[in-house]
């Protein structure tokens, strides 16, 4: 079978009850980790013979990079999560008989946590948005979507991840948030505190995937560190890089800001791996063994 067929038989298979794959356990432990909602942690475990085939957590493919006969990855807990512990797999297909079988790779310990809740004002075209708006909001997370789906497989950095500025937080990760007495969102990012024209420096080295005017979070910088995981620099008032520029950690990317919906200047700092929104501290603690 060549190697499109078997990733199209592999896509079959996952639409389907993994129940219908024949299991296959490995013969030492599987490692557990533990998790919270909102959160990414980083991965080391031995990596099975004959096993070539995509990570896979929950349906979600998770890149991995392969160093002295292990696997490293982030794995990442949806803010959303209905807090069911879970087991991720590798799949691999035997050359000879054409079976696809699963092989057991880490068990995941979802824990509870609880998020804090505020009440903004901002403008109200923000919040009630016209036909025009609601048009180019729609074309912008088209666009984001397929951004933060074309990660690369590599890595891009190689020391721990940094909060991009030590002043203030003003919002933390995960607050549910209620705009103007009617519209209730939930703040899937970190804010500090900064006056317009502060210089905003990357939390670390990575390629700029976007750097444009976007409805919600003004002028913003996307970074792709590479192995699914991206950060978020938003309503700055200046843009320092363009897009395809490859920047290093502590390069200043911007200058804080107010621009798009926003109650007054700060820097929004987002953190997203394999799709989902995470609280920044997380990879910051997950990375520190790189320092």
């Amino acid at each position: 079978m060549s190697r499109n067929n078997l990733f199209c038989f592999l896509f079959f298979l996952f639409s389907c009850s993994h129940s219908q794959v024949p299991s296959v356990v490995l013969a030492s432990e599987i490692p557990t980790f533990s998790i919270h909602p909102g959160e990414v942690i980083f991965v080391s475990i031995r990596l099975p013979n004959s096993v070539h085939s995509p990570l896979m957590c929950k349906d979600q493919e998770i890149k991995f990079l392969v160093e002295d006969n292990k696997i490293l990855a982030f794995v990442s807990e949806s803010y959303f999560s209905n807090e069911k512990d879970y087991t991720c797999y590798f799949y691999s297909q035997n050359i000879k008989t054409g079976e696809v079988m699963n092989f057991p790779a880490l068990k995941i310990t979802v824990e509870k946590k609880e998020f804090l809740k505020e009440k903004l004002n901002v403008n109200p075209k923000k919040v009630f948005l016209s036909e025009k708006d609601k048009l180019r909001v729609k074309k912008e997370q088209a666009r984001l979507n397929i951004i933060y789906n074309q990660s690369s497989s590599e890595l891009l950095f190689h020391k721990g991840f940094e909060v991009p500025l030590s002043s203030k937080i003003t919002s933390i990760y995960g607050t549910k948030r209620i705009f103007n007495n009617n519209l209730e969102t939930q703040h899937l990012g970190t804010d500090y505190r900064a006056s317009v024209g502060v210089p905003i420096p990357s939390s670390n080295s990575g390629r700029v995937v976007l750097a444009e005017d976007l409805f919600y979070t003004g002028y913003t910088v996307i970074l792709d560190h590479g192995l699914g995981v991206f950060t978020m620099y938003g309503h700055l008032s200046k843009l320092f890089v363009k897009k395809d520029e490859f920047v290093l950690q502590g390069q200043e990317i911007g200058l804080s800001g107010k621009t798009g919906r926003a109650s007054g200047p700060h820097l929004h700092w987002g953190v997203k791996v394999h799709k989902e929104w995470v609280d920044g501290d997380s990879l910051v603690a997950s990375t520190r063994i790189w320092n």
